[in-house]
């Protein structure tokens, strides 16, 4: 038995909360995608073009002060980078 309880193999006496498996690959869905580019478009500042995303949606989050227009980007203010989870979701829904 493993020391999850499981039926795993035991983990050795170095594991840590951090350790992964390196290689290997990740396939995402399209949706998973589109959530992944919106979420590091958002993050590093560069925005997701205005046309990509809802117009209700957008316009009630620039009404709100939590993004901005810039360049035909939607960019999140400092306000909303403390929300940034919920815009994401909302904006790649």
């Amino acid at each position: 038995m493993g020391a999850d309880g499981g039926t795993s193999a035991p983990r050795p006496s170095t594991w840590t909360w951090w350790s992964t498996t390196v290689g290997g690959e990740e396939r995402l869905t399209p949706e998973d995608e589109r959530l992944e580019d919106v979420f590091l478009k958002l993050r590093i500042l560069e925005g997701v073009p205005v046309a990509s995303v809802d117009r209700d949606v957008a316009s009630g989050f620039l009404q709100q002060g939590l993004l901005r227009r810039r360049d035909g980007h939607l960019v999140p203010t400092e306000r909303g980078m403390l929300l940034l989870n919920e815009l994401v979701l909302a904006l790649a829904g």
